[in-house]
């Protein structure tokens, strides 16, 4: 089963890879502009101003333009992922006031939950802390990694409410108290505009507030989250596979290994379009999480090849084969990361291997 693409979302986002790249908001930008505001609106219901299609097609978008640019795959990653967020939160208020926003990128989405990911494993408190006041609650806290944290950005943080007590909140860019720094001189994505955000007493009411209680809201929005990510996984493996390629009949060495990554990459798109086409389905986190580390150590064994292949002509820090290294790197330091993927999948199902398909196969 293969997920279609988008030729024309490929190619300009190839065309203009190297400042989505390096250039602070020219992904954010990029999403109001043709062709990517086209699409922008996928999945946000129609009566939100979107055009309400499904979680597959959104993987086909997120896939196809991870095969021209990480970057503007991982900015429009970060924004459905909030779309996701609203669509599976418990506050009607909070849908009708910013999903048509999002739908035309008046507002940016940013996911700043990969603290609560951690939490969720015992790995770390919540970095935000909540105080109970009249018309809501004082927050203060450090969101220490989120991207698309540029104009008027609406980010999703979790909340420690009291003990036992944790929500999920959506915190407009212009809320009083709220600071961002960003950060610069990443190894890739840095045109993404990552930062951290300050939350110095700021203000939330119950109109913030995205879900009630954040262990059940995880459940609910995690598969969302996971399967677009591993598209654009995706989309990487297939554009590094497709310009290794090009190189291997002057090094036939590696046709072996291209032959097995070009298997695994079948068997894992196939996966994939099974998996999205089934969310939400109950009980599909497992799922998901094992296709994301496969789909992702799949990757880093394509862009290795692709770099092999290419030879000193890769190596030129502005070739796109050189590029897709470095976005292949960021993969495992994305939350959650691949050691946090294997934990996970280990309390999940410790008698199921989370051995990637990559090593298997070899």
């Amino acid at each position: 089963m293969m997920i279609p693409s988008h030729p024309e979302l490929t190619a300009w986002a190839a065309a203009h890879a190297a400042e989505l790249d390096r250039s602070p908001g020219r992904p954010q930008a990029a999403l109001r502009a043709a062709p990517l505001a086209d699409y922008l609106g996928l999945p946000v219901p129609v009566r939100w101003g979107g055009q309400g299609r499904p979680l597959p097609e959104a993987v086909q978008v997120i896939a196809s333009v991870a095969e021209g640019s990480l970057a503007a795959a991982f900015t429009l990653w970060s924004h459905w992922v909030v779309v996701y967020y609203l669509l599976e939160s418990d506050n009607p208020e909070l849908q009708e006031t910013y999903l048509p926003a999002l739908a035309t990128g008046a507002r940016h989405g940013s996911t700043g939950m990969a603290n609560a990911l951690k939490n969720a494993l015992g790995l770390e408190p919540l970095n935000v802390q909540g105080e109970v006041r009249s018309a809501g609650w004082r927050v203060s806290g450090t969101v220490r990694w989120a991207s698309n944290l540029v104009g008027d950005f609406l980010l999703a943080v979790p909340v420690q409410l009291a003990p036992g007590e944790a929500a999920a909140f959506l915190v407009p860019a212009e809320r009083a108290a709220l600071t961002v720094q960003p950060i610069t001189g990443l190894l890739a994505l840095d045109g993404t505009a990552t930062g951290s955000v300050a939350l110095a007493g700021a203000g939330l009411t119950r109109s913030d507030r995205l879900h009630r209680q954040l262990p059940a809201f995880l459940v609910q929005v995690r598969p969302y989250f996971t399967v677009l990510q591993a598209a654009f996984c995706l989309g990487l493996s297939r554009a590094a596979l497709a310009s290794g390629e090009t190189n291997l009949r002057q090094r036939a060495p590696l046709m072996a290994r291209y032959q097995v990554l070009r298997r695994q990459l079948t068997s894992g798109e196939a996966a994939l379009a099974r998996l999205a086409a089934r969310v939400p389905a109950a009980g599909l986190l497992g799922e998901a999480l094992h296709l994301r580390l496969e789909l992702g150590e799949l990757t880093l064994q394509a862009a290795l090849l692709d770099l092999e292949a290419a030879g000193g002509p890769g190596y030129l820090a502005s070739s796109p084969v050189a590029r897709r290294y470095r976005e292949a790197l960021f993969l495992p330091v994305q939350s959650p990361t691949f050691l946090h993927l294997r934990m996970e999948l280990e309390s999940l199902c410790p008698s199921r291997s989370t051995t990637s398909a990559t090593a298997t196969s070899n």
